[in-house]
């Protein structure tokens, strides 16, 4: 028997569609909730950590592309091949086709076909969105604060190195979106992209998910937010301004600081704040809503008045909407 796991049952979109799973036993279900029938789990190989049974490859394993030398033919992207000096993909090179070890020193894009690509939030969550569509699992952008990382535990990958270099790409994202927006039982309610990593971090320069994304949204006028540290966003200025036309668009861009040292230290593969301001100019030239969600403000780092209005005082012109996330010191 095929033993999965098939997730929280919440569904927010973290295990990649939990609630279409194929198969999973009463021993998973009983490791879910602790629960286990007198003798306990017979494999003795269950991982606590990511609820895994060690005995059997990953799940989302099976969703991964395999190489052209495999048996699964690949999938038309339209790509030109990336030159063998850099890589083509943000540092990033395509694994062999056997399992990913983790906590290993590899930089991967590892590309897979998801199964389901707008995720449904949990209720508890307490977040202003109910919907959210994430190309990319793991982030270059490296955010050593990043809530995130505890996520990449769900592919039995580590949470630290792993999640910065180990990047899960979905590569039919934007395909399987214009499926599900065309769906009978999809109301059309708003989706937030980068609520759980940055749709525009390197690897995008690459895949360029983001366009099919941003297109199928615009063509079915469905509302969405952004949230993105990454200057990337200004290569699909003109899709976003299409889709502002016809429905609700915003676009959001964190800078908790303009400390050059602290953004080196905290945010050592994101773009600088500078930069990132200069992308809220760009947008709101173009007449697109964009936020600076001033966040995250770290405790004894960036918390000071004289930190938060240096960055109220560099993102001038005054008509830039700033959101201000302030934390006070207990």
């Amino acid at each position: 028997m095929d033993i999965y796991w098939t997730g929280c049952g919440s569904c927010c979109g973290f295990c990649d569609g939990a609630r279409l799973s194929a198969a999973f036993c009463g021993w998973c279900v009983a490791m879910r909730t602790g629960v286990y029938p007198i003798g306990g789990c017979p494999f003795k190989a269950l991982d606590t950590i990511s609820k895994l049974c060690s005995n059997q490859i990953m799940r989302w394993e099976q969703q991964r592309v395999t190489p052209p030398a495999g048996d699964a033919p690949e999938l038309p992207l339209a790509l030109p091949e990336p030159q063998a000096r850099s890589g083509g993909r943000a540092g990033l090179r395509l694994p062999e086709p056997v399992p990913i070890e983790a906590g290993t020193a590899e930089a991967y894009a590892i590309e897979i076909h998801a199964k389901t690509i707008i995720n449904r939030v949990p209720g508890e969550s307490q977040v202003p969105f109910r919907w959210t569509v994430n190309p990319y699992r793991g982030c270059t952008h490296s955010c050593i604060y990043c809530f995130a990382r505890r996520t990449h535990t769900y592919l039995d990958l580590d949470a630290g190195h792993d999640f910065d270099s180990k990047i899960v790409v979905k590569v039919n994202a934007g395909t399987l979106l214009r499926k599900e927006l065309a769906s009978s039982r999809w109301a059309g309610e708003a989706i937030a992209m980068g609520t759980n990593t940055d749709p525009y971090q390197r690897a995008e320069g690459r895949y360029r998910l983001m366009r099919e994304i941003l297109a199928a949204l615009r063509d079915r006028a469905n509302p969405f937010s952004v949230l993105t540290k990454g200057t990337l966003i200004l290569r699909d200025v003109d899709l976003i301004t299409e889709a502002a036309q016809r429905t609700s668009v915003s676009v959001a861009v964190p800078v908790g600081s303009v400390n050059e040292a602290l953004w080196r230290a905290v945010e050592p593969g994101a773009p600088s704040p500078l930069r990132r301001l200069d992308v809220v100019r760009r947008f709101t030239e173009a007449g697109i809503g964009c936020s600076v969600l001033m966040a995250p403000i770290l405790p004894g780092l960036s918390d000071s008045s004289a930190e938060i209005d240096q960055v109220d005082v560099v993102r001038r012109p005054p008509d830039l909407s700033v959101g201000l996330a302030r934390q006070v010191r207990s």
